[in-house]
């Protein structure tokens, strides 16, 4: 049991005692069906170039929006 089931279930059964939260999680499914080589590594560069791009562009976001005044 998590800690937000720890936390929510007490709040949820002040209003109803027959409400139960259950918490889970599963993984997204991959229907990667790509036969060629270059679509397979077009894949596998992107998923981890573009969260590494996003969080280097987070200062300079930051930096432009405060630096707004």
């Amino acid at each position: 049991m998590s800690l937000i089931d720890k936390i929510t279930r007490p709040f949820l059964q002040q209003f109803d005692r027959k409400q139960i939260i259950a918490g889970s999680y599963m993984y997204m499914p991959f229907s990667g069906e790509d036969k060629s080589f270059v679509n397979k590594m077009i894949n596998v560069l992107g998923s981890g170039l573009y969260p590494l791009g996003m969080s280097l562009l987070l200062p300079v976001l930051l930096f432009a929006v405060v630096s707004e005044k």
